[in-house]
């Protein structure tokens, strides 16, 4: 499955696939000024949030994601977790991703 077809069965629009397709952006993002992306691996999806317009997650906000277990892109960017096993288990663990995000956007965001 593609992250694009994670995102929709998440009920998110894709509103952007991102280079050459395969950093699909979707929004509704877990609040004001982000959105999420994705990425298909060859074992499973990184499932994260990124500001937008893209721009670097200020330190306060970065350091929230890492202390909640994300890990950030080396240009600060994005925020992400790996997700794995089947297509319901991933599309679980990104339920729980979104709910982490959207709690750490509005307290630390």
């Amino acid at each position: 499955m593609s992250a694009a077809e994670l995102m929709n069965r998440l009920g998110l629009t894709v509103v952007s696939q991102g280079p050459a397709g395969r950093y699909p952006r979707a929004e509704p993002g877990p609040g004001q000024g982000y959105r999420y992306w994705g990425q298909a691996l060859e074992t499973g999806w990184r499932f994260g949030v990124q500001p937008h317009p893209k721009a670097t997650l200020a330190p306060a906000l970065a350091a929230a994601f890492t202390q909640a277990g994300f890990q950030i892109m080396p240009g600060r960017t994005e925020a992400f977790m790996t997700l794995s096993g089947s297509v319901q288990d991933a599309a679980d663990q990104a339920r729980a991703v979104m709910a982490q995000a959207q709690a750490i956007v509005a307290k630390a965001g």
